[in-house]
């Protein structure tokens, strides 16, 4: 099975190359396989003074037919599973008490409304560039999220866990077409907002 390690850096090299051809300046947190702790990615995006953040990740599920891509927001979790999403992303963040008291600290600071128009707007053209099922845009208080005084979202461009959907998730085609819906999205939220962040 393909690793969500390495389809996210395919698609996110992918994506870097399409928003520079657009006229983008881009930073990634990482450009080979190394890990970069989830609260040093935001960091990153504060201390250049990024004007967006969009973090690329690769879903599972106990129920292997679940497929299908989803864009997220920090904002308070609205139900079980966005909650449980949310903690298996943020694994590794720190013990569950200190993250919590990060959560509620950190969530108030976002730009939830910019951030919901940013992840609508990618969610819509992934959906159109792949075909992919629409999971919609959630809700949760992931901590890559957490603490980005700009537009920000968290893609999940499909289940590993599902046996076809990772046979496509591994497949350079469809890690172009990703690219390509998720940097549509980017420029599409950019033209509609005179003023960023």
């Amino acid at each position: 099975r393909p690793h969500e390690k390495d389809i996210a850096l395919d698609v996110a090299t992918l994506l870097g190359d399409e928003l520079r051809a657009a006229g983008f300046v881009v930073l990634m947190t990482r450009d080979a396989d190394v890990f970069v702790p989830l609260g040093t990615r935001n960091a990153m995006a504060a201390e250049h003074g990024a004007d967006l953040f969009v973090s690329l990740h690769v879903n599972h599920a106990e129920n292997p037919t679940a497929l299908g891509a989803e864009t997220w927001i920090a904002a308070p979790a609205r139900d079980e599973r966005s909650a449980l999403v949310a903690a298996r992303e943020n694994l590794g963040a720190g013990s569950t008490s200190e993250l919590a008291d990060y959560v509620s600290q950190l969530l108030s600071n976002t730009k939830t409304e910019e951030s919901r128009a940013l992840a609508e707007a990618i969610q819509e053209e992934v959906v159109a560039a792949t075909g992919a099922t629409d999971r919609g845009v959630k809700e949760a208080g992931f901590v890559v999220l957490l603490g980005l005084r700009v537009p920000s979202a968290l893609v999940e461009m499909g289940f590993l866990t599902n046996v076809d959907e990772a046979t496509r998730l591994a497949d350079p085609g469809y890690q172009a077409d990703l690219a390509e819906g998720i940097a549509s999205g980017i420029a599409r939220y950019v033209r509609s907002h005179s003023y960023i962040p």
